[in-house]
């Protein structure tokens, strides 16, 4: 049904989201959606800060995918809190923000996951965010949305004093006591770079015997916590070096993610779906020559153009199973797009919603994305499972919003550090097909997160040292 009540909104004056992040630092539930990139588009337009959730959902691997009872009752509230979108405004007015782990997408297909005992975040988080700042970093300007929801959950304190708590946090300034440096993840990979090869070489046999085109194989790195770790701090020293336009940072009182990724998985708005896989990468230059002559090798290579086109079939086949008959369309094709330190390829295929479908079922039928999977999507899944060491986590699978308005955007985090108050995971990947090549492929993993990895001066001379009788360094 549709609710009779109004998201309320307030305008306030403007200053950048990540200054108001600071304001916000002693928060222990928050969520940031961060439009990183300089360069403003329609795509990056928007940022927001979600904090204080008044319902927190939290389910483990080990329960059913979108079938739990506490589930149940967030699908009802979203279903029956239809506010009608205030026009010209952000989209993220009140509603679901959390993340869906790699994990949770493998149980619709059934697919065996290996390393169940592996327990590094909840397989899926969502909080109920009834106060909501938003940015339109393009305007310059900055709302407070809210929606009472006193009578819906028990609540400690009311929705007006939360709310006039949040709005004077905001307006009252913060001294940045953050340092320009932090001393960084001393980080070290969960397999050697000989068993890397001998593992994408099996890949590439299973290519060879017909079982898939393409599987996208990722490895991780592990860090112990920094003495100096601040979530907020780390995160936003990170961003400098990233740029990216779907960043986020969760912090949550039990773990916190810090994610930079410039790839958005799905954009629901009313009814118009559209997903947008990256597949192709390239270094950037070290000049402006140089960077134009790798954009034109990226956009004339014949192997990631053929790539991005498998991918694109995986997602077709995906949302088809909730749209229209006969709406999917590819409306751009494998184009370049540049980020901080690499380039993309990145396509789009859109959708109309069919009647009987809702975001929930979209999330359920296309995790985890084809881009971070491959093709055949099935049988490229089980084979990661085999092959891979660890969990992924949120790396791989999805973060973003749910509005109360029928809008939700979400990415897929992977260029993502994920901290559960004992260690640091990193992650980094790419798609292997029949003529991909073991070493060009690993130089290309570490090439990915390259500004993740990078350490403090200091610490990486003493890396160094330490890791003098090695035969293997993180940046071959």
């Amino acid at each position: 049904m549709m609710n009779k009540r109004k998201i309320k909104v307030s305008r306030l004056n403007y200053i950048k989201p990540e200054e108001v992040l600071i304001r916000f630092q002693d928060e222990l539930n928050l969520i940031y959606l961060d439009s990183a990139n300089h360069i403003v588009s329609e795509d990056n337009r928007y940022s927001y800060l979600a904090l204080d959730p008044i319902y927190s959902i939290k389910i483990n691997r080990n329960e059913k995918y979108f079938n739990l009872q506490k589930f149940q009752k967030v699908k009802k509230i979203i279903s029956e809190f239809k506010y009608k979108k205030i026009k010209s405004l952000p989209k993220f007015q009140c509603g679901l923000a959390g993340y869906i782990s790699y994990e949770a997408g493998l149980l619709k297909e059934k697919i065996a996951n290996v390393k169940l005992n592996e327990n590094i975040i909840p397989s899926i988080y969502f909080g109920l965010f009834d106060i909501v700042f938003a940015f339109d970093n393009k305007l310059k300007k900055a709302f407070i949305f809210s929606s009472n929801l006193d009578k819906e959950f028990k609540v400690e304190t009311t929705h007006e004093i939360r709310l006039l708590k949040a709005k004077n946090l905001y307006a009252i300034p913060r001294i940045n006591s953050f340092k320009d440096n932090v001393l960084g993840f001393k980080w070290v990979k969960d397999f050697t770079k000989k068993k890397y090869i001998s593992k994408i070489n099996r890949i590439l046999r299973y290519i060879k015997n017909g079982d898939v085109f393409q599987a996208n194989f990722t490895q991780r790195f592990l860090s112990k916590i920094p003495d100096d770790f601040n979530e907020i701090h780390y995160y936003l020293h990170y961003r400098k070096k990233t740029e990216t336009p779907f960043s986020c940072l969760i912090k949550n009182q039990d773990f916190n993610i810090l994610s930079y990724s410039p790839e958005r998985f799905l954009k629901l708005e009313k009814d118009k779906l559209k997903v947008s896989p990256i597949k192709g990468t390239i270094k950037r230059g070290q000049n402006l020559d140089e960077d134009i002559e790798l954009k034109k090798e990226l956009s004339s290579s014949l192997k990631d153009k053929a790539e991005n086109l498998m991918i694109v079939d995986v997602l077709r086949n995906d949302i088809s199973e909730v749209c229209k008959a006969g709406s999917v369309k590819v409306t751009r094709l494998a184009e370049v797009e540049t980020y901080n330190n690499v380039h993309h390829l990145v396509s789009d295929i859109e959708g109309t919603l069919d009647k009987s479908s809702d975001i929930f079922d979209v999330l359920k039928h296309c995790m985890p994305g084809g881009s971070v999977t491959g093709a055949p999507k099935v049988r490229a899944m089980q084979i990661i499972s085999e092959l891979e060491n660890c969990n992924r986590g949120v790396y791989c699978g999805a973060i973003g919003y749910i509005s109360f308005t029928g809008y939700a955007d979400f990415n897929i985090p992977i260029r993502t550090i994920t901290v559960n108050g004992e260690k640091v995971f990193l992650n980094s990947g790419g798609g292997i097909v029949a003529d991909s090549k073991p070493l060009k492929e690993y130089h290309e993993l570490n090439k990915k997160i390259e500004n993740l990895l990078t350490q403090n001066k200091k610490l990486q001379s003493k890396t160094n040292k330490d890791k003098k009788h090695s035969n293997e360094s993180l940046f071959e």
